[in-house]
């Protein structure tokens, strides 16, 4: 576990152990969220990186470093939630929600073109659809 950055009451962590593995991720969030002193607690799976704002006054940086070490050392950590992969969603834009993006594109492209290249904005406009 290396510390990435340091500042007074937060602390972000880089920890290999964590990476991909969203149920370790929700239970450390959960364990460390509930120390005395953490205000909030943060775990991504993606990069492996955890993000803590606590209070000095109430909690040293070296408690929460060694408690953090002692939670990530645990093998059972997050065995008790169900193991669901990360899934996009795949259902479809609502329609007026892909008229807005279209009107989006459209009102960017009219800004940023020059007025000679105007002229192709509605030909992008139909390629889209």
């Amino acid at each position: 576990m290396a510390p990435l950055s340091v500042l007074p009451g937060r602390l972000r962590l880089e920890c290999e152990a964590i990476k991909g593995q969203r149920g370790r991720c929700e239970a450390l969030e959960r364990k460390i969220g509930a120390l005395v002193g953490v205000q909030a607690a943060t775990a991504n799976f993606r990069t492996g990186r955890v993000l803590v704002c606590f209070e000095e006054a109430r909690l040293s940086r070296m408690e929460l470093s060694s408690r953090l070490e002692e939670l990530l050392a645990d093998p059972t950590l997050g065995c008790d939630l169900p193991t669901t992969p990360h899934s996009r969603q795949t259902d479809k834009i609502p329609a007026a929600s892909s008229a807005g993006r279209h009107l989006f594109f459209d009102l960017v492209a009219h800004a940023v073109l020059p007025k000679p290249l105007d002229i192709l904005v509605p030909a992008f406009s139909a390629l889209r659809r």
